[in-house]
């Protein structure tokens, strides 16, 4: 019993010490990083602000007010309201531009189709093609809105109207009421068709716009995709009865 009470104190001293010496080696790190680094821990804490603040930074070069990781002139800005137009403009100031800007630029001012679309219908007059820069598509389509808003206001009010005759007025002859509600009965079906068709306009006038722009925008900064071919052409000279193939190389 007595040298199973040793045994297990020897244990118990020998975890102790290794402990005590694990932490003595630990403390001893400690004190060494402190002394050779000065301000160690205020270095960590530095570091890692320094860390914060660099992702940070990446975040706001990820993506500016514009959408870019990079910085572009107010003319650019401008000259991409109208690839078509200034295309010549375009590809001067975007020269010294890489490919992977370029194709940003692309994927930042390239236009889409659905929201347009969708506004167009609600609520309409035109909004949908006014937000994708289509001025011209919207403002055929607030016209042909008003237009078809105010002819169905106005077959209401004549209808009403023809009502309220043939309510009240004994006196009007019957064939002057029908006429009254055929042209409320007229504006109400026009402004309806001009509503219809206007709608159908509105989704398809942002459709041809966005592959337009989408397509002069691609031309102007240079991203058309290449064509690579090659083709053969016979080279016969009568005179010296020589014969010979030509090829030609597009890449």
């Amino acid at each position: 019993m007595k040298a199973l009470k040793r045994i297990i104190s020897a244990a118990v001293f020998a975890i102790m010490s290794v402990t005590m010496t694990l932490a003595q080696d630990a403390e001893d790190e400690l004190y060494e990083y402190i002394t050779v680094d000065g301000n160690g821990v205020s270095e960590t804490k530095d570091a890692g602000k320094e860390q914060s603040d660099t992702k940070s930074s990446d975040k706001k070069a990820e993506k500016n007010k514009d959408g870019l990781s990079f910085e572009i002139s107010k003319e650019l800005k401008t000259a991409l309201k109208k690839p078509g137009k200034n295309s010549e403009q375009i590809l001067e100031l975007t020269f010294n531009l890489t490919e992977a800007q370029k194709q940003e630029l692309y994927d930042v001012f390239s236009k889409t189709k659905g929201t347009a679309i969708g506004m167009n219908w609600l609520p309409g007059f035109g909004s949908g093609s006014f937000v994708q820069g289509d001025v011209l598509g919207g403002s055929l389509g607030v016209t042909f809105d008003t237009i078809a808003l105010v002819s169905e206001a106005g077959g209401l009010c004549v209808g009403f109207v023809g009502i309220l005759v043939a309510a009240f007025s004994g006196g009007m002859a019957e064939e002057q009421i029908d006429e009254l509600f055929g042209w409320a009965a007229g504006l109400m079906i026009g402004g309806g068709v001009l509503w219809i068709g206007n709608k159908i306009f509105g989704t398809i006038r942002p459709i041809n716009f966005a592959k337009n722009y989408n397509k002069d925008l691609k031309a102007a900064l240079g991203l058309e995709e290449k064509v690579e071919s090659v083709s053969f052409l016979p080279i016969v000279d009568p005179v010296t009865s020589n014969y010979g193939l030509a090829t030609q190389i597009r890449f």
